[in-house]
Order: structure tokens, then sequence, then C-alpha cells
């Protein structure tokens, strides 16, 4: 049996490597994208709508997530989000075009959202009484590391090719290991407090 408090810790593990995750796409997707496209010629004006394209769309289904994670849970929203981008990021090298870019933009910013704001809220429900100031800064500084560490990835990986994409989902389904390993207990204690 699992305790309370350990229970907890993983919880917060896990929200914090998924927050790391999407921290580090935020940080890694934009340059890639536009070393991409200015090599193949497109305009400023086109490159930065498909940058924007996916944090305009993570505010326009805004109202739409509360809903949404109620229906299908904590966990699986967070998971189904990370996994979903991982999938986007796989297509990006073969699914070209800036059409089919900034869809698959969107697509990123409405599933990234998704467990943005999922794991937001299960690390709300999780945080102990008189420890939410020290938890929300650890939060935001992981956050903070992941999005510094998205454009140092770029050093490693180029951004010819499939590659640096294949590298940037292989980072991000990464960062759901510690979700995976979340004993059954802690996880379903999480989901019936945010119900």
């Amino acid at each position: 049996m699992i305790s309370r408090d350990h229970g907890t810790r993983w919880v917060l593990a896990a929200v914090f490597s998924t927050s790391l995750g999407v921290g580090l796409i935020f940080g890694f997707e934009p340059p890639l994208i536009a070393m991409v496209l200015n090599r193949a010629g497109h305009s400023t004006v086109a490159i930065g709508s498909v940058i924007a394209v996916s944090l305009v769309a993570i505010v326009l289904i805004g109202p739409a997530y509360p809903r949404l994670i109620a229906r299908i849970g904590l966990q699986r929203s967070v998971v189904g989000g990370v996994a979903f981008s991982i999938l986007v990021l796989l297509l990006m090298p073969y699914w070209t075009g800036l059409t089919a870019w900034l869809v698959l933009r969107v697509l990123t910013g409405c599933a990234l959202g998704l467990a943005w704001i999922a794991s937001e809220v299960w690390m709300n429900r999780a945080i102990p009484d008189g420890a939410r100031g020290t938890v929300m800064g650890i939060y935001g500084t992981v956050f903070a590391i992941g999005t510094v560490a998205g454009p140092a990835l770029l050093e490693f990986t180029g951004t010819a090719g499939a590659w640096p994409f294949m590298a940037g989902a292989l980072c991000l389904g990464l960062t759901l290991l510690p979700l995976a390993l979340l004993p059954q207990v802690a996880a379903s204690s999480a989901e019936h407090a945010a119900g």
C-alpha cells in the first residue's frame, strides 16, 4: 500500500516531468520550424504565422479544456496530449508545406495545451497544505529549464532532415516515463480528487 505522502511525491514527479517536456517542445519547435521554413524560402510573415498559430490554438480552445479533462481524466489528458504531440512531431518532416504545418501546429497547440492544463490541475490537487508556493516555484523552474533546453537541443540535432523532429519526439516521450511508472494508487487518488 502506498502512503498518501509517497503517492503525492509520485504525482508531483510525473507532473514536473510533463512540465519539462512541454517546456522543451515550446523552446525546441519554434526555432526549428523557423530555420526549416526560412531555408525553403518562406517569408517572415508566413514563418511567424506557423509559429504563432500553436499558441493561438491554446487560447481559442482553452474554454473547452475543463470539460474535456473532466470527461477523460487527468492522467489520460496528460498522456494523450503528450502522445499526440509526439505523433505530430514525427509527421512534420513527411507532411511538409506551409498549409500542412499550419494544421500540424494547431494540433500541437491543442494537444500540448491539454497536457499542460491537466498537469497544472493535477499538481494543484496533489500539493500538500503549506507547500503550494514551493511546489509552484519548482514547477515554474522546471518548465523554464525545458524551454531553455529546447534551443540547446538543436545544437546537437541540427535542423536538416527528419532527425531533429525524431529527437524532439524521443525527448518528449522520455518525459512521460515517470507518468508510466506512477503507481495506480497515486493515480487513482489524484483522479478522485480532481473529480
